[in-house]
């Protein structure tokens, strides 16, 4: 079952005041659990501030994991910098190569969403997606190095 809090009204919903909602999520949403019961799509999330001065260009926003970005990235031809950093291919038209790669984490996200929905399939992908966010996060809190690199440097 999902549930879905808007600050708008929609068809059939019910009202709550402000008052209300703390409540009422409070009472929805289990005070412990093995896994975390609120998810947010990424798209969905505030744009981190980013340095003007990075030397790149985002070409799209996505919810997929940087891994999966990733992997996109490189079968189009482009070079892994590093942890959610790629350069497009020098041989290829730079628009034209933006293009390709929206439109394949496109195809990429509506592959995701299917395994999400089938039920043979949803458990096991929500355990991928669930690693992978955390290794992204983990990642975007110690910077541009290697996530494994690091740790295994510091149990050595």
């Amino acid at each position: 079952m999902f549930k879905l809090v808007t600050d708008k009204p929609m068809k059939n919903s019910t009202a709550l005041s402000q008052v209300d909602v703390k409540g009422y999520l409070e009472s929805v949403i289990p005070t412990t659990d093995f896994k975390c019961p609120i998810s947010t799509s990424r798209n969905w999330q505030r744009e981190k501030n980013t340095k003007k001065d990075s030397g790149y260009t985002a070409v799209t926003r996505s919810w997929l994991p940087v891994k999966d970005q990733a992997e996109v990235a490189q079968e189009l031809g482009a070079t892994i910098v590093r942890h959610a950093r790629w350069l497009s291919p020098v041989d290829i038209d730079e628009v034209e190569w933006a293009k390709n790669f929206k439109y394949e984490i496109q195809k990429r996200e509506r592959s995701t969403a299917w395994f999400l929905k089938n039920q043979d399939y949803t458990d096991e992908m929500r355990d991928y997606l669930i690693q992978e966010y955390a290794e992204d996060k983990a990642n975007d809190e110690y910077g541009g190095k290697d996530f494994l690199e690091r740790k295994l440097l510091e149990v050595g």
